[in-house]
């Protein structure tokens, strides 16, 4: 039985960020070997923590965390159309 990883919001915002090289270099790793699992609530607060946190403008945000999920070959067409949908839509993941 393959194992799924479940990556958690440092983890992927050291991968997008890449701030701490080696943490990056684990979750590349990690990305290229084997199958995971990107939970919706997480993505919520990678997003949260991008936009409040670091100030990275909605689109950058939404450009960056595109990538991450073809690179994580995530699957969750509900996902990745929020994500798309972010960078234009009205909405705010602030009251989470």
């Amino acid at each position: 039985m393959q194992k799924i990883i479940i990556l958690d919001a440092n983890a992927i915002l050291r991968y997008i960020i890449d701030d701490i090289r080696e943490q990056a270099d684990a979750v590349e790793e990690i990305l290229q070997n084997e199958e995971v699992l990107i939970l919706p609530e997480v993505m919520a607060e990678v997003i949260y923590v991008m936009t409040k946190y670091y100030n990275y403008p909605r689109d950058k945000v939404s450009e960056y965390i595109e990538s991450f999920l073809d690179d994580a070959d995530c699957n969750s067409e509900n996902l990745i159309n929020a994500v798309k949908s972010f960078k234009n839509e009205n909405f705010d993941f602030k009251e989470l």
